[in-house]
């Protein structure tokens, strides 16, 4: 009775931590990639607007990660841009510790925002096997003329309160419109 509840034992104890071993191998083997954005500025002739939208990907994985495309995500729409205003063009391998920033032109990504929620798009990455690896939502600027050549204006993004009560007015619109249905 006894030899039979510490083999069930020893059998528990080694079921446990086979599985432990497996899963955390999982975890350590997986494909990671963290993607950020920021705003950058190229060096260009008088009178083309510089500004661009820079997402760089960095392999934080133990395997390396071959990069198809990039894309620009905004709400429903996203755009995959073939080549980028002065990077190199993809697909190109990250193995790990690299990484890569690919460049957007931030008049193409201001247009391609407004179809986002407050004019906040994603940058992401497309792997060859359709794995996607995005950024956070980032705050889209206009590029606009000036007079000292260009400038880029942020989107003021609306607090909190204001975002509640625009929702709140469409709700209450979607409800006007439903009641005059029965009327």
């Amino acid at each position: 009775m006894i030899s039979s509840t510490l083999t069930t034992v020893v059998a528990l104890w080694g079921a446990l931590l086979s599985t432990f071993v497996v899963l955390r191998d999982l975890w350590r083997g997986r494909r990671r990639a963290r993607v950020s954005v920021e705003y950058g500025a190229l060096a260009l002739p008088a009178g083309q607007q510089p500004f661009v939208l820079k997402a760089t990907i960095a392999n934080h994985g133990r395997e390396p990660i071959h990069l198809a495309r990039a894309a620009v995500r905004a709400g429903p729409l996203s755009i995959t841009y073939p080549t980028f205003a002065s990077a190199p063009p993809l697909p190109l391998e990250l193995r790990p510790g690299q990484s890569f920033t690919g460049d957007f032109h931030a008049d193409q990504v201001w247009a391609l925002s407004s179809y986002g929620r407050f004019r906040q798009v994603r940058v992401v990455f497309f792997d060859q096997l359709g794995r996607e690896f995005a950024s956070d939502p980032t705050a889209v600027g206009e590029p606009r003329p000036s007079d000292t050549g260009w400038s880029l204006d942020p989107f003021q993004k609306g607090a909190p309160s204001n975002r509640i009560r625009a929702r709140f007015r469409r709700l209450l619109k979607r409800g006007k419109r439903y009641s005059k249905v029965g009327a």
